[in-house]
């Protein structure tokens, strides 16, 4: 049997574009198992440059990322489910959000802004779009690329874990996000990171030294 949902995934992890085969919504425990563990894969190759201690794969969160990602997938390119249907099948991670699950879930959904980009131009009131921007609202982590109300995030776990923390902080840096710099122990990490560069790499950081 063909494993449509690993297909999907790995088309994004490989070619970062949607490949569907089919119109296939159902996904079986064999699927789940080989896509677990090729996501695994995807994430001990990524772990391996990972700065201090990665932490380990969260199967869960991973899983459950993954369906995210081929649900919209599916919806963005044939759209025949009803509201009732899609909020079924899109539904926000049961467990506790730990830097484990952030993690690995990022395997996949840093992939979602795009797929909601996409949505919003074709509809902005469509009820995945309110689905999908609740999810990178919380996994903000996967979203950093995307426009974000950045005031509604939460940073509880972000620092409970240092290679989260430096990973969080090189994102913050390449997208050059200033209102998430101002923030502590973000802003300490990243002039860490720096040094004496600052002015030159990212001027309008280094205005910031006399609010800290």
């Amino acid at each position: 049997m063909v494993n449509y949902f690993l297909n999907l995934l790995t088309s994004l992890r490989q070619s970062e574009v949607i490949i569907l085969y089919k119109n296939e919504w159902s996904v079986s425990q064999n699927d789940e198992n080989e896509a677990i563990t090729f996501l695994e894969q995807e994430y001990n190759k990524e772990a391996y440059n990972f700065p201090h201690k990665a932490p380990d794969f969260d199967h869960k969160a991973a899983l459950w990322a993954g369906k995210i990602v081929y649900y919209a997938s599916l919806y963005l390119l044939y759209r025949e489910n009803d509201d009732q249907e899609i909020a079924t099948l899109i539904q926000d991670y049961p467990d506790e959000q730990t830097p484990s699950a952030i993690l690995s879930a990022d395997v996949v959904l840093r992939f979602i802004p795009d797929i909601l980009s996409e949505l919003q131009a074709i509809d902005t009131g469509d009820v995945l779009v309110s689905l999908l921007e609740k999810i990178i609202i919380k996994w903000h982590y996967s979203a950093l690329h995307h426009d974000l109300p950045w005031s509604e995030l939460s940073h509880d776990t972000m620092d409970t874990d240092k290679c989260l923390l430096q990973l969080y902080c090189n994102r913050i840096i390449k997208n050059k996000i200033i209102t998430l710099a101002r923030v502590s122990p973000y802003y300490k990490v990243i002039k860490s990171n720096m040094g004496d560069h600052t002015s030159q790499l990212w001027h309008e950081l280094s205005r910031l030294e006399n609010e800290h």
